[in-house]
């Protein structure tokens, strides 16, 4: 054994020190904007930023190599990504499965850890491996699939594909003949790109062809918020020009359509009808097109069918029948039928309200299937030609609900952080599911336990959330990395993440919060922190961390707060307000300037319902006031903030986190550290080694929060 001395160990840390501070870049130019928006005075002193420019990139460059030095430096840093790498291993689980025809297509990870495609005739025939990405030229990569434009044809034949660059650059839509294995030479580019589901097409019935969305006058000049805008819905035939494709719905087309809003084309196909859910600032609403009307001189007749002030978790077309969730009078949804046929049809309600909460809805050949979830447990409800029926589902979340074989039936996967995906099918009128036989999960049994606990927020709501931890009593209170997001009615997940094992066996623990504005609890979960309610979602946050430290887990300043895109601005806020509980943020991707973005980033129209409306003095009050970026305070006490972009972002761009970043030191230049870990070749979501990731983030939680093992 070597033993340092004390004299020693400070000239270690002194280099240390020396080695680190070099690194640091010069503080960013200072050039105050002040201006008056809707009555309310705003201060930007780092405006200029927006443009981008040799100044700015020079600059971000520099704070990105002076991160990675700061990172790579904690001690103990090494060591972790070392434990991470080695529990980060394949499950064997199957995802994504799609049947259509004979013809089976699903992902599963190979002994090395890299998920390969595998395409098989019927369930037992032998499976091969497709290679979409290879089929590509390699000089122009590399390249990242993004994943939800992945939808097989009905014919089991052809799949769609969507790819990107270098993280998020040059958005394109493929097809794969799995019959030829090879690349179809038909190329859509810029399809929709306000979100990675905006990728996702339709395919038409008979196989022909399929249905997506693009703006008509789309160019690689364009930036990704003018791409986002005036969104059309196209067909294209199969070995036709794209130029010749037509749109049938639509800016321009259809006059109830605004710039702003964005068109989805999500569903299984139907001969007859499609169905289209339209996202406006004001909610969403479902539309169907008559597509026995559709003709090379007429557009096929549309119709505004329902309409929604939250997010809904599905729809879709049986027979002639529209099913979909609504929250009238239910605010844990039912399930309503809209009768096609009918000139104005009125909604049918074939599933009540139930004790839980619907997550997901799909519409299959058979009957529609929907999940339940209370939290801890779910079920499955079925609605055929038989009635309805409630089948109770094994210990995990749903974490996906499709159509099964040849569009009958349903297909689930379960998951839990501990818990690899599990998939099961359950067969057109069967009451018991059975495991689809192509998984082979060998993931070792986790030393973690999860529980779902609740804690008493301010106004007397009790606030669900999940904790990953050890199981066993400790001497000492927890490191504790806080995840929220609380946005948009969206339902946050948990997703199997062995690595969160090296953290809790450094002591740490990792809860995630259903905060309100979230979709967790249902509508009025959602409607409780939205609007002028919205501040409830970061409250909830604090109060969970004060019930942390009132029930032992641990103690103030022992806390981390972690979000991502929305979440970014949700904990963002909580760690600003709260910083005698929060010891460190790490905000990835965040939505740091509402202001700016509501007009500059392919993000910020969509958030007008939840956050605010920048036209009216009221929405522009709100949007300052849970904006990270105006926040700051200066000289005010602070966190330690890691915070995370990717430099192909299609939704946040890059001068956000670098405002954000700018503000924050210079508001404590002699504070806890600001570190800005830019991925430059990768996006909101693509492009991420997530090894990498974790070993960042759990090394700064400990450093941050006073792991012994991981102070200098």
């Amino acid at each position: 054994m070597i033993r340092i001395t004390a004299s020693a160990g400070a000239a270690v840390f002194i280099l240390g020190v020396a080695a680190l501070h070099a690194a640091e870049p010069q503080p960013p130019r200072v050039e105050l904007v002040e201006e008056t928006i809707q009555g309310v005075t705003v201060r930007d002193p780092y405006r200029w930023m927006e443009g981008g420019g040799a100044e700015f990139d020079a600059w971000a460059k520099a704070e990105s190599a002076h991160a990675r030095v700061m990172l790579d430096a904690i001690p103990g840093h090494a060591a972790l990504r070392e434990r991470i790498t080695e529990l980060d291993q394949p499950s064997g689980a199957i995802t994504g499965l799609q049947v259509r025809g004979d013809r089976w297509l699903y992902g599963r990870a190979d002994d090395e850890g890299t998920t390969r495609t595998y395409v098989r005739r019927g369930h037992d025939g032998p499976e091969r491996v497709v290679d979409f990405l290879g089929a590509l030229p390699s000089s122009e990569g590399p390249w990242s699939e993004v994943g939800a434009a992945r939808v097989l044809s009905p014919n089991g034949r052809y799949i769609t594909f969507g790819t990107t660059q270098r993280g998020e650059e040059n958005p394109t839509l493929r097809i794969f003949d799995l019959r030829a294995n090879s690349l179809l030479p038909d190329t859509i580019t810029w399809p929709l790109w306000a979100d990675s589901n905006g990728f996702r097409p339709r395919w038409l019935a008979d196989s022909s062809g399929f249905l997506y969305v693009r703006r008509p006058d789309v160019s690689a000049a364009m930036d990704n918020t003018a791409r986002a805008r005036r969104g059309q819905i196209f067909i294209h035939r199969l070995g036709t020009p794209v130029t010749s494709d037509r749109p049938i719905f639509g800016y321009g087309l259809t006059p109830e359509i605004a710039e702003t809003d964005t068109l989805y084309v999500q569903g299984e196909p139907h001969p007859n009808w499609l169905g289209i859910w339209r996202r406006k600032a004001s909610g969403l609403e479902t539309w169907v097109l008559d597509l026995t009307k559709l003709s090379d001189e007429a557009l096929p007749p549309a119709r505004r069918i329902s309409s929604s002030d939250v997010r809904v978790p599905g729809y879709g077309i049986r027979g002639n029948s529209l099913y979909t969730a609504d929250s009238t009078y239910a605010p844990r949804f039912r399930i309503v039928r809209f009768d096609l046929t009918q000139s104005d049809p009125k909604p049918e309600i074939v599933l009540a309200e139930q004790e839980g909460v619907l997550t997901g809805i799909v519409v299959a050949k058979d009957a529609v299937y929907a999940v339940e979830s209370l939290l801890s447990r779910s079920r499955l409800h079925v609605i055929d030609d038989r009635g309805g029926r409630a089948i109770d589902l094994e210990a995990g979340v749903v974490d996906s609900l499709e159509p099964g074989p040849e569009g009958r039936g349903a297909w689930i996967t379960q998951v839990d952080w501990l818990m690899p995906k599990r998939g099961k099918i359950l067969d057109a009128g069967a009451d018991r599911l059975r495991p689809s036989g192509l998984d082979s999960i060998s993931a070792p049994a986790p030393r973690a336990i999860s529980e779902l606990r609740w804690a008493p927020a301010r106004d007397g709501e009790s606030i669900p959330f999940t904790i990953v931890h050890s199981g066993a009593p400790s001497a000492s209170p927890a490191y504790v990395l806080m995840d929220g997001y609380g946005c948009f009615g969206s339902v946050n997940t948990p997703f199997y993440w062995p690595a969160l094992e090296a953290l809790v066996e450094r002591g740490g623990a990792y809860v995630q919060v259903a905060m309100r504005g979230g979709g967790e609890l249902g509508a009025d979960w959602h409607r409780a922190g939205r609007d002028r309610n919205k501040p409830t979602s970061f409250e909830d946050a604090i109060d969970v961390a004060k019930h942390l430290v009132r029930t032992g887990v641990t103690t103030p300043g022992r806390i981390a707060v972690r979000g991502g895109s929305c979440g970014g601005m949700t904990m963002g806020m909580a760690a600003l307000e709260a910083p005698h509980l929060i010891g460190a943020a790490i905000l990835s991707v965040g939505a740091f300037d509402l202001l700016r973005m509501a007009n500059h980033s392919a993000a910020g129209a969509r958030s007008i319902r939840d956050i605010g409306d920048p036209a009216t003095e009221d929405g522009t009050r709100r949007i300052v006031a849970l904006s990270p970026f105006y926040q700051v305070l200066d000289g005010a006490p602070r966190p330690a903030m890691l915070i995370g972009s990717g430099a192909t972002d299609y939704a946040i761009p890059l001068w956000v986190g670098g405002k954000m970043v700018a503000r924050m030191r210079a508001a404590a230049p002699e504070g806890r550290p600001v570190l800005w870990d830019i991925k430059w070749e990768a996006g909101h979501n693509a492009g991420v080694d997530y090894v990498q990731l974790d070993t960042d983030e759990f090394a700064f939680t400990l450093w941050q929060l006073g792991h012994p093992q991981f102070q200098p």
